[in-house]
């Protein structure tokens, strides 16, 4: 791919681009109007409930409710206030939904014109959706079930010096430790009126994502390929993070598993590796290979995950607005196409960089 054919698909699209960016902000507009129509209805109804439970000890918050909600001699008075919120969050969900499908057709027409553009000879599909058992055979993710929902945002299979490279754009949440705090807290009484604000309302109000970007404990870039090496156990290569780690523990999936301790000190400052065969472990992190997933993690300057397991490698790269989708922000800059193939691009050099084809 020369630079003159990238700066031909850009002309091609840059108007496109420009579309793209005027939808999205106004698919923000109608989804933070949403969330603070929807906060403002929450509140409201909250402070009906505390004001009839606790009269004495918020006596501030009962002269507030029956001033905006009603007074018991009429308790269903409340309804007159609260009835113009449901009207309009009926009516701001309906131009929501409107405008995020004419935003998303939009994006994803535009990412696959300009995949087959760029890489001709790959297969790409933005209907077909992964299997989670190719997802939990990585064992990447400590969490991650069969029954886990799990969205594919596009599929792309290209050949690499005769390997077959999969790399897929996916989200899904995990019941990781924080979700289940999480969880565990909304079943509190009181406790859970802040967390549903700043969890649900706050956060979705304050973000510059789209609705279907918010919510993943995991969404990037997911890739699987076929080794060259026949392996009898597992060896997974994660993030040297403290909550990545807690999580792999606390799972109690990877009991057999134990923690290699490698020389690279470059490599381990980045990645922790567990493996339930030591000397397995080393024979296929060698010094070149650690040297390369080094390289690649500096490549994608994200967080990725790497694990080899019987005839197979997979990559995980975190990616908040998904390899198959644009970032936030203004789309006007050929960066945005050059970014897309520099991500691709670096995913086809673990063929290479790791061998997988010899």
């Amino acid at each position: 791919m020369t630079k003159q054919d990238i700066e031909h698909v850009y002309q091609e699209t840059s108007a496109t681009l420009k579309t793209i960016s005027q939808k999205r902000k106004a698919t923000l507009f109608f989804q933070k109007m949403m969330w603070l129509l929807m906060g403002m209805y929450f509140v409201g109804a909250t402070l009906v409930v505390l004001s009839a439970y606790f009269p004495e000890e918020l006596k501030w918050l009962s002269v507030i409710a029956n001033k905006l909600l009603g007074n018991t001699k009429n308790p269903y008075q409340q309804l007159y206030y609260l009835l113009p919120l449901l009207i309009l969050i009926s009516i701001n969900s309906y131009f929501f939904s409107g405008a995020f499908y004419r935003f998303k057709t939009l994006e994803m027409n535009t990412i696959s014109k300009m995949i087959k553009q760029l890489f001709p000879q790959a297969e790409f599909s933005q209907t077909s959706q992964i299997n989670n058992n190719i997802t939990i055979e990585s064992k990447l993710f400590a969490w991650i079930k069969t029954n886990t929902p799990i969205y594919t945002f596009g599929q792309m299979r290209t050949s690499v010096n005769g390997t077959y490279l999969n790399i897929a754009d996916i989200g899904f949440i995990e019941n990781h430790i924080g979700n289940k705090l999480i969880n565990s807290s909304l079943k509190i009484p009181l406790l859970n009126i802040p967390v549903v604000i700043y969890q649900y309302i706050l956060k979705n109000i304050a973000t510059s994502k789209t609705s279907d970007a918010v919510c993943f404990s995991f969404r990037g870039m997911y890739c699987w390929a076929n080794f060259n090496k026949k392996l009898t156990t597992r060896t997974i290569v994660i993030p040297n993070s403290l909550t990545t780690k807690l999580d792999r523990f606390a799972s109690f999936n990877f009991k057999d598993e134990e923690k290699i301790a490698l020389e690279d000190a470059r490599f381990n400052s980045h990645f922790s590796v567990y493996s339930p065969d030591q000397i397995e472990s080393r024979y296929v992190l060698s010094s070149s290979v650690m040297e390369k997933i080094t390289t690649l993690k500096e490549r994608f300057n994200r967080n990725i995950m790497l694990s080899f397991i019987n005839n197979k490698v997979f990559l995980a790269v975190e990616n908040p607005n998904g390899i198959f989708s644009f970032p936030s922000g203004k789309l006007d800059s050929i960066t945005i196409i050059e970014e897309l193939i520099a991500e691709i691009n670096t995913a086809q050099s673990m063929v290479t960089e790791l061998k997988l084809n010899r």
